[in-house]
């Protein structure tokens, strides 16, 4: 069974506030939504965080694509989306030229 991590703002800020190096962040087990959701509680601005690489490079994925077109600010056709897709299917935001997510890890 998984490790519960208690997650909130305060613990957010704690765990990230001193300097960091890179690899820091790499054996964290936060969902960088989650980082993001707290920096904007923490801070009142967007919690997008500039710069997020995946931990693996040259990692693919394959399926069919079911995309959605939405706005950062609307989670709620992304859910729609969601819906539509089915088992093994990838779901691909189109957050309107935006460089904020709608969500995602």
């Amino acid at each position: 069974m998984a490790k519960k991590i208690e997650i909130s703002p305060e613990s957010i800020l704690e765990k990230f506030s001193a300097p960091k190096e890179e690899a820091d962040f790499l054996h964290s087990n936060i969902p960088t939504s989650q980082i993001s959701d707290a920096l904007k509680t923490i801070t009142c601005e967007n919690g997008v965080i500039q710069g997020i690489k995946p931990i693996k490079e040259n990692s693919r994925i394959m399926g069919r694509i079911v995309t959605v077109k939405t706005d950062p600010d609307d989670w709620g056709t992304s859910l729609k989306g969601i819906d539509v897709a089915q088992e093994g299917d990838v779901l691909l935001i189109d957050s309107a030229n935006s460089f904020s997510a709608v969500w995602g890890s």
